[in-house]
């Protein structure tokens, strides 16, 4: 127990330390300075993750993404990276990389158990080098692994008040004792941010988590999943905010916790779109915020893996939008279901939950009881009721006189008991029993209290050649589990449940269930044969029945047959057998029967692998009223060829055949056909790596005509004649849902915001005089085809042409509704007025470096955007600009530098239907400097500077407005040495303005001004790692007060 009091204590003394900051526990984010070619840099975190890393420049055309043994090389282990493209005066390159969440930069271990009688040498040691840090060996009895980091900051300037700002995150991980692992991830900050859910595991960057892991128990506090193990009736798992503790002794294990619950679950069933590939997950229709990670995805009963190598991704749970990856071309055939966790933005109650469950292991089995409870706390809602809304809760009533639907708070609890055991060697048997109670308005006591039970039961035995299996449950109408919905409470039969009993939903009407769930009862038999080790033959006899509410009259039950065989034999084939049979009841009368038959066949020959699958559902109404018949029946005929997989040439094609067909006058009468092919390629070697899948579904019905789809996703890079050219392409085509956004800026104190307005149509991000944030709410989506193409072609000759750098990319992203797909996916129809937003870009860069001393660039760069996904309006733009650059090293210290660009800008906003705003703009900007280099680590520079912007908006008369500015800068920058850096300028400009647009005239002042900044980093090496920032800005300028503005801020990192 000592160590127990002592591993707490530890915790909360790491919480009130100031302790180092990072932005992510598991990427880490660093910003180098680059000023020549071939430069090093050391990455602070170690180990990297190999591939992890993304290393970018921010350009105004946007972010240019380094490519790596290009532009730069990169050794993993020891952190360096090697700089290899051409240098303009200075570049400002972000990198960004993953390393491990509990390894730490500098160990401190501490031996908090060490003996009394225990002397420690004292040995010297030399001094630690910066790159290195500290490091400190002791018994592997007590040591504890400690990183993070702690940001402490003040900022302050005229007319603000001085804030300061705080944050802490922080791990922990080892021992505290022989026996005692401590884990700790802990954070003071609650960011609305949730991680994208693009890879199988989640690393979600606000969790907060203690563990403590003993011989005897297991406590943890924080952000978890729980449930309770060996049960399916009382809890299901589902995130928690709160403490749980476990104790083991021997046989018999407890466990406790009590939470905050994190959300509401909520379930979404919805059929497939033809050729549609995202789905958003919504609940009872309304857009929610869903938990990172709390997701379970089926596609026609079968679950899905997330991750852009898997199925499925969700790229923003704050937004949550299912796409599924090419390797799926999802048709009106399929069915999609979704069990998820949500943040209920309508709810004004906090959640809580409780639970208690006790276990007995014996030496043939085991007993279990459990206990949950979830309630919702109503004497501290998030906002006071109306003593009007109140009144009407307690009298049950729950839509006030202004038509407002009122939320009651809820209660539910559930208890269960189960036991299980074996014996004989080969039998087993499991059963399980649970009442839940449910008060769906705890102010009221004339609201009935809805009361469940739920019973389940298996008994099994295994032989050498045959398995019986005997299986049963019963689940009240009213009966629901803690952590899941009345129409969820099944989710672990779901899987297998469909294969056999929801096969022909789509055939015999669609998915739609009542929203009130039923009271089902499920009896089950099965048996397996396997007389010989390549044979397997199975058949399982089931019957459902479900009882509805009276007033629903739905009532149904169903009988289903399933029969199985499985050959395998890699000499010769393998084959595969399946047949259900199924008679559906309804109100004591015949309904439909419903059949599926399933061949599959394949073998290998070679390094070819064949496939050929047939297929047959077949639904027949047992009670056809008059012409109306339900019969259908869908044939499906597929084969597919898999050649050199798992290679470096890989080709897998495969081709699909589906008919259905529907009942008039007792004759089989065609509805549909389809025709669906698919080609993989993967091709790795030398300088030429390929990767691609296209798949392509054509659809002829009676009723609608024919449609096509199209879905491909295909990247290509190729690297010939020992990489002096490169050439890299990805072209990937697909049909997805377009969010219609409303973007809201709301004002705050000033230097709190991001943004800054200049008119009613546009803000730009100033995160130093900052007064608006931006909030984004999605108010509907848009089903739209899409297309995205970039390409990329770089020269860099050797010998005599290494002076030479020529480099042209472009950049298309246009989605569109309904139109001309031809010529969509073949670029000949971009922005057009079907578009809902598209983008085109393309640049051109030459460099020429004729000698060491002599270096000159030229940019060209034409941007085209049309965007209508935003505010109900229609916004075009259109960018052309030139840059030019230079650099002469007159001498080992001295260097000129020489800058120009143009650019040329059009704009139109439509606005509910009128032209709001028609702005032309041109933008001049060009500089002449001179560098010295006084020591390796101090150089001054002085530049002068003229900006010439004009503009004018053709909606309103007399705005046409021109801003000049001619300014003379001077700079001192100083290095020390791997320790930071200091820097101050001042600027001294002189203006004039005519007219007053605003969009011309920002950052452009009339008359003279004068602009001092001051910033210094310094990095201390004392205990721990620590930057001291400090940045300050004076701004005097004609028509507006002096500004000074100062940050001071120290990030220390353990």
């Amino acid at each position: 127990m000592r160590c127990v009091t002592t591993a707490i204590l530890l915790l909360i003394t790491f919480l009130n330390c100031a302790l180092p900051k990072e932005v992510s526990l598991y990427r880490r984010r660093e910003q180098v300075r680059v000023r020549k070619r071939y430069q090093r840099y050391t990455l602070r975190s170690l180990p990297v993750l190999i591939g992890s890393e993304r290393i970018w420049i921010d350009e105004p055309q946007g972010r240019v993404m380094l490519r790596r043994n290009e532009d730069y090389t990169i050794d993993y282990d020891t952190g360096e990276i090697l700089f290899l493209m051409p240098v303009e005066g200075e570049m400002v390159v972000t990198v960004e990389y993953e390393t491990l969440p509990f390894k730490l930069k500098t160990i401190y271990s501490l031996d908090i158990f060490r003996s009394k009688g225990e002397i420690i040498k004292a040995e010297p040691e030399p001094p630690p080098r910066p790159e290195e840090g500290s490091q400190l060996r002791m018994r592997p009895g007590g040591e504890l692994e400690v990183s993070g980091t702690k940001t402490l900051g003040i900022s302050f300037g005229t007319g603000r008040s001085l804030t300061p700002t705080q944050s802490l995150r922080v791990n922990v991980t080892g021992n505290v004792g022989p026996d005692i692992q401590v884990t700790a991830m802990l954070t003071d900050q609650d960011l609305p941010i949730q991680p994208e859910g693009t890879s199988e595991e989640i690393q979600d960057l606000d969790r907060v988590l203690i563990s403590i892991v003993g011989p005897f128990f297991t406590a943890t506090l924080g952000d978890y999943q729980a449930g309770f193990e060996g049960s399916e009736l009382v809890f299901t798992p589902k995130w928690l905010q709160g403490a749980r503790l476990r104790l083991n002794s021997g046989g018999y294990q407890i466990t406790m916790l009590g939470a905050a619950s994190r959300g509401k679950s909520g379930t979404m069933t919805v059929r497939g779109v033809e050729g549609q590939n995202h789905y958003r997950i919504t609940a009872d229709g309304r857009y929610v915020l869903v938990i990172a990670g709390s997701e379970t995805v089926w596609l026609n009963g079968k679950r899905m893996k997330r991750g852009e190598e898997n199925d499925y991704v969700i790229r923003d749970y704050g937004d949550p939008i299912i796409e599924f990856t090419p390797k799926h071309l999802i048709t009106s055939n399929d069915v999609i279901r979704v069990d998820f966790e949500y943040i209920d933005e309508e709810s004004p109650y906090k959640q809580e939950v409780y639970g208690l469950g006790g276990r007995v292991n014996l030496s043939n089995g085991f007993f279990q009881a459990d206990y949950a409870l979830q309630f919702d706390d109503k004497s501290n809602p998030f906002e006071p009721l109306p003593k009007d809304d109140l009144e009407l809760l307690r009298r049950d009533i729950r839509v006030n006189e202004e038509g407002i639907r009122l939320i009651p708070p809820m209660r539910h609890s559930v208890w269960g008991i189960s036991a299980g055991g074996n014996w004989l060697g080969g039998t087993s048997f499991d059963i399980e029993m649970a009442l839940s109670s449910l008060d769906d308005n705890t102010f009221s006591p004339l609201n009935p209290i809805k009361r469940g039970m739920a019973w389940r039961g298996s008994l099994s035995s295994d032989g050498e050649k045959i398995r019986l299996n005997l299986s049963a449950r019963r689940i009240d109408a009213d009966f629901f589990q803690i952590g899941t919905t009345p129409q969820s409470r099944l989710r672990s039969e779901y899987e297998s449940e469909y294969q056999t009993e929801g096969f022909s939903d789509t055939l015999i009407g669609g998915i739609w269930k009542p929203s009130v769930p039923p009271s089902e009862g499920r009896y089950e038999l099965q048996m397996s044969v396997k007389p010989i080790e390549s044979l397997q033959m199975d058949t399982m006899l089931s019957r459902r029945m479900d009882d509805y509410p009276d007033e629903l009259d739905m009532d149904s039950s169903r009988i289903t047959w399933v029969q199985s065989l499985r050959y395998f034999n890699p000499a010769l084939i393998d084959l595969d057998f399946e047949h259900i049979y199924g008679r559906n009841d309804r109100m004591g009368r015949p309904d439909y029967l419903d059949r599926s038959d399933r061949l599959s066949l394949s073998r290998s020959i070679g390094p070819a692998r064949t496939e050929l699958e047939w297929r047959r559902t077949e639904v027949e109404d047992l009670n056809p009223e008059g012409e109306f018949d339900r019969s259908r029946r869908r044939s499906q005929l597929g084969g597919g060829i898999s050649l050199l997989e798992d290679r470096r040439i890989s080709f897998r094609t495969k081709l699909d055949l589906e008919k259905i067909e529907g009942k008039n006058g007792g004759r089989w009468m065609r509805e549909s056909f389809a025709r669906t092919a698919s080609l993989e390629v993967n091709v790795e070697g030398g300088s030429l790596d390929l990767r691609g899948i296209i798949s392509r579904r054509r659809l002829s019905t009676i009723s609608s005509g024919t449609t096509t789809v199209n879905l491909a996703d295909i990247s290509f890079r190729m690297a010939p004649f020992d990489r002096v050219v490169s050439l890299d392409a990805n072209y990937r085509i697909d049909r997805r849902l377009a969010p219609r956004r409303r973007e809201i800026f709301v004002k705050v104190p000033k230097g709190q915001g991001n943004y800054v307005k200049i008119d009613e149509y546009h803000y730009s991000e100033d995160y130093t005089d900052g007064e608006y944030i931006k909030l984004i709410r999605t108010v509907g989506d848009f089903p739209v085809a899409s297309v995205e193409v970039s390409v990329r072609g770089r020269v860099q000759p050797r010998g005599r042409l290494r002076w030479l750098t020529a480099e042209v990319r472009s950049n298309v992203v246009e989605e569109q509704e309904a139109g001309d797909l031809a010529k969509l996916y073949t670029l000949r129809s971009l922005r057009t007025e079907r578009t809902v937003y598209g983008r085109t870009n393309n640049r051109v860069r030459v460099e020429l470096m004729p000698s060491e001393k002599v270096r000159f660039g030229l940019r060209w760069s034409a941007t085209d955007s049309l965007n209508r996904r935003t505010n109900y309006r229609s916004r075009s733009l259109r960018i052309r600009s030139w840059r030019l650059s230079g650099d002469q090293r007159i001498s080992d210290r001295l260097s000129t530098f020489q800058e120009a660009e143009i650019s040329k800008l059009k704009e139109r906003i439509v606005d509910q239907g009128r032209i709001a705003a028609r702005i032309e703009e041109r933008e001049l900007t060009a500089a002449l400097g001179l560098r010295n280099r006084i020591s390796g680590s101090l150089y001054w520079e002085a530049k002068i500077q003229h900006e010439d912007n004009s503009g004018l908006d053709r909606v309103i008369a007399s705005s046409k407005t021109r801003a000049r500015m001619t300014s003379m800068i001077w700079s001192v920058n100083y290095s020390l040495a791997s320790r930071g850096r200091f820097m101050v300028s001042y600027r001294l400009g002189f203006g004039r303005v005519r007219g007053e647009m605003p969009l011309i005239t920002y950052n452009l002042y009339d008359g003279l001004s004068h602009e001092v900044r001051v910033s210094a980093d310094y990095q201390a090496y004392k205990i721990t790692d620590v930057l001291l920032r400090f940045n300050y800005r004076f701004l005097s300028a004609k028509g507006r007060p002096a500004e000074h503005r100062a940050e001071v801020e120290a990030v220390a990192e353990l």
